[in-house]
């Protein structure tokens, strides 16, 4: 039989699974990376092994997830803005995060191969015959 301290009473929002003591602690881990488990207990008032126990709740990963998504989904357009700088001063790497996060160049050239009559149709004008036009979309 466990003995101890017997838990502390957290306080529930209504309508929440997480407690405010459990949604403070997954703004600092967000927000402040580099923050100590001591420091984010101390700040809930909660035991440092209590923030170990949380992280093993699917509840709470969930969460911390979703708000760290949030979180670093903000930062995109400065770092896009940084990699299109370095891009064009011709940093290849920066060049490779660009095409792999945004693809292909999104101008489609379209090839289409003509007939020898449909050549002469499409430039009846000209008496040159070429291999074919090339046209962009």
């Amino acid at each position: 039989m466990k003995t101890g301290r017997p838990p502390k009473k957290l306080n529930k929002l209504p309508g929440k699974d997480l407690s405010i003591e459990q949604l403070r602690a997954i703004e600092m881990l967000v927000n402040r990376p580099g923050i100590s488990y001591s420091d984010i207990a101390s700040a809930c008032d909660v035991e440092r092994m209590t923030l170990y126990r949380w992280r093993k709740d699917s509840v709470f990963c969930t969460e911390y997830l979703k708000q760290a998504a949030v979180y670093h989904s903000s930062f995109i357009p400065q770092v896009d803005r940084r990699m299109i700088n370095k891009a064009i001063a011709g940093d290849v790497a920066a060049a490779n995060y660009l095409k792999d996060v945004y693809g292909r160049s999104n101008r489609h050239v379209s090839v289409r191969i003509l007939s020898p009559y449909e050549l002469f149709s499409h430039n009846s004008d000209s008496n040159k015959f070429g291999d074919g036009v090339i046209e962009g979309e």
